[in-house]
Parts: structure tokens; C-alpha cells; sequence
């Protein structure tokens, strides 16, 4: 599963790639701040799946880390100034803090 997740990712990134250099209007800024989102998510989603977390919760923080992703890209892809930029390092770092408090309740 985990390596179903990044082979998908990593073709979006890489399709990403190609159309940030096949079309005009998309900054290369942009493309870069949507690979690095990609890469953050496929971090935490593979930090995820080799965790001791219970099974249900790992469903559940890898649809939201999912949702989430697609959320940051979506926003970085339409309207990519600097606050949607930190919005985007916002919602990374509120995954962050659910996954550590997550792990910590759980390894009790």
C-alpha cells in the first residue's frame, strides 16, 4: 500500500514537472512549491505507515493527510502567492501535530 501511495506520488510530481515546463503561465515557483508539498505529504504518509499507530487511525490520518495534500496543491495551483504558501506550511504543520499527538497517545 505504502508503495502504491508514492508511486503516485511521484507521478503526479513528475507530471507536475512536465507541465510547468511545457506551459507558459505556470511559474516555476509554483511548480517547485507543489513538489515540495507532494514530497512533505508522501513523508508523513510513509513516517505514517511505519508507525505503531493502530490500524483505524492510520486509515483515517492517511485519508486526511491525503485530503489535505490535494487541498495544498489545489490552492498553491490557483492562487499561488505567499499567503497561500503559508497557508499551505499551516495545514502541513497542523498534520504534523495530529500525527505526533496520535503517536503519542497511542504508545502508551
Amino acid at each position: 500500500m505504502k508503495r502504491l501511495l508514492l508511486l503516485i506520488i511521484a507521478t503526479i510530481a513528475v507530471f507536475n514537472t512536465l507541465f510547468g515546463v511545457m506551459i507558459n503561465g505556470y511559474e516555476l515557483g509554483t511548480c517547485m512549491l507543489v513538489n515540495v508539498s507532494l514530497g512533505l505529504t508522501a513523508g508523513l504518509l510513509y513516517w505514517l505507515f511505519d508507525s505503531k499507530i493502530a490500524d483505524a487511525l492510520k486509515i483515517t490520518i492517511t485519508f486526511v493527510f491525503s485530503l489535505t495534500g490535494i487541498i495544498r496543491i489545489v490552492l498553491l495551483l490557483f492562487n499561488p502567492s505567499d499567503i497561500v504558501f503559508f497557508i499551505s506550511i499551516g495545514i502541513l504543520l497542523l498534520e504534523a501535530i495530529f500525527m505526533a499527538i496520535a503517536y503519542y497517545n497511542t504508545s502508551k
